[in-house]
């Protein structure tokens, strides 16, 4: 069955033939190219060749949805004036919008989910290794993101700022942050791989090959990253992650990215948390006895080492998680924080794979201060929370992950406005390596500004 007939299947004829007006502007990628219109969009013909060759892709976007939210659903509406259209990189006619319709949320993120997921779908596995030390009061998590690409951005995100989640469900997750964060992000903004809120809670991602996420069901939807930034939004304890399973799914795109989380708190609760044959399993307490997570369902990697107790050497998912699982039941607090922070990064050490480990992060949890180096800059950088304003009333501000501390030994934090955001992801999306994995996503910058303008200061 190809993606038409699949697609016909579902009853969504109008996914496949819906014929709209071209806009003035449109744009390629390595996978698809788009015309964008002034109230949708249509695939060219090489792109529905495309589909029919690849038509299991489309399972990423579930194909009643898409057509509902292009011939059914108003959406959330808004507009660009010429300016802002200027900002993020769309232009119109001379002294026009470049929208002359209103777009929908729905519509923007429909092309972006479209490229974006199957673009990426020949990206190379994370495979990282995550760990809890605690005691004495103290608590920290240490992470190193193992894969091609040390690029990113250190972000402030605000507290008092409306958002909706980046899925194609109508029924997508909105809310306002509550608490402020620090995140480190590779894809821009509101898409961290990990970071820790005011509160001191810490949520961290790792790939999970045999994740299956919910099916579909009346809780409203958010994507895999951007559920790290909801929780650092809204929860203050790993006790309120848990609760919010309750209310909120994550969105089903079963081909792509497979993850599982590692969360903390500032009282020395942690928990994993996975998702397993459609369901949510959250291990914590007496359920967590090592606080430890790499590349594998955590209880068949806790079964290994009941059996492995004394963990050899090697990079395999399993052996990463038992040795990273020792270090940290082996821990014991220094005299000061500094000490226990330099045990991390050992640990950190200990569980590397070679020069495939991008970044490594340790987060003093109970100091509120980020520690990480990267492949490229191996110096040690500090970013401590109190320091930080969180007010919504300014752009977000951001510091480029490679930067150097300035002469008083602080990083400098600039604001993340609509240009910086995307020469940072013009710059990482023109490199080599980024081209010949992924293709050419520089086109998908203009549709994320706009996503990103629905959001709001309550302030």
């Amino acid at each position: 069955m190809n993606a038409n007939d699949y697609c016909r299947s579902r009853g969504n004829e109008a996914l496949v033939n819906r014929g709209l007006r071209a806009s003035s502007f449109g744009f390629r990628t390595s996978c698809f190219e788009f015309r964008i219109s002034d109230f949708g969009f249509n695939l060219t013909d090489s792109s529905r060749r495309l589909l029919q060759r690849w038509g299991a892709f489309l399972f990423l976007v579930t194909p009643s949805r898409a057509a509902n939210a292009l011939s059914q659903r108003p959406g959330r509406r808004f507009s660009l004036s010429p300016a802002e259209g200027e900002r993020a990189g769309v232009r119109g006619p001379p002294g026009r919008s470049p929208l002359r319709g209103s777009w929908t949320v729905t519509q923007i993120l429909l092309t972006f989910a479209l490229i974006f997921p199957l673009c990426a779908a020949n990206l190379s596995l994370f495979a990282c290794t995550t760990f809890v030390l605690a005691g004495g009061q103290r608590v920290y998590l240490g992470k190193n993101l193992d894969w091609d690409w040390d690029s990113g951005m250190v972000i402030v995100n605000s507290r008092h700022v409306h958002k909706r989640a980046f899925v194609l469900a109508t029924n997508a997750v909105e809310w306002t942050s509550k608490y402020g964060s620090i995140t480190l992000n590779q894809f821009g903004r509101e898409l961290p791989f990990g970071g820790m809120n005011e509160k001191g809670l810490v949520v961290e991602n790792m790939w999970l090959s045999e994740t299956k996420y919910p099916n579909p069901d009346p809780r409203p939807e958010i994507n895999m990253l951007q559920w790290i930034q909801f929780q650092l939004d809204t929860c203050a304890t790993v006790a309120e992650v848990v609760e919010t399973d309750k209310r909120i799914r994550l969105e089903n795109t079963p081909i792509l990215a497979r993850i599982h989380y590692l969360v903390a708190d500032a009282q020395g609760d942690c928990a994993v948390v996975e998702f397993v044959n459609g369901k949510s399993i959250v291990r914590r307490g007496k359920n967590l006895p090592l606080h430890a997570l790499a590349n594998g369902i955590y209880d068949q990697d806790a079964t290994y080492l009941r059996s492995h107790p004394h963990p050899q050497k090697g990079e395999d998912s399993v052996l990463r998680f038992c040795r990273a699982a020792v270090r940290a039941t082996e821990f014991k607090p220094g005299k000061n924080s500094a000490q226990d922070v330099d045990y991390a990064f050992e640990t950190l050490e200990n569980v590397r794979q070679g020069n495939y480990t991008a970044w490594q992060v340790v987060y003093d949890i109970s100091g509120r201060q980020v520690h990480f180096r990267t492949r490229t800059n191996p110096q040690r950088r500090s970013v401590g929370l109190a320091n930080l304003d969180f007010a919504c009333a300014h752009p977000p501000r951001y510091v480029d992950i490679q930067a150097d501390p300035s002469k008083n030994g602080q990083l400098e934090f600039h604001d993340l406005r609509d240009a910086e955001q995307r020469d940072y992801v013009t710059r990482f999306v023109s490199q080599d390596s980024v081209k010949k994995e992924v293709g050419d996503l520089s086109p998908i910058m203009p549709l994320w500004l706009m996503a990103l303008h629905t959001y709001s200061c309550g302030e």
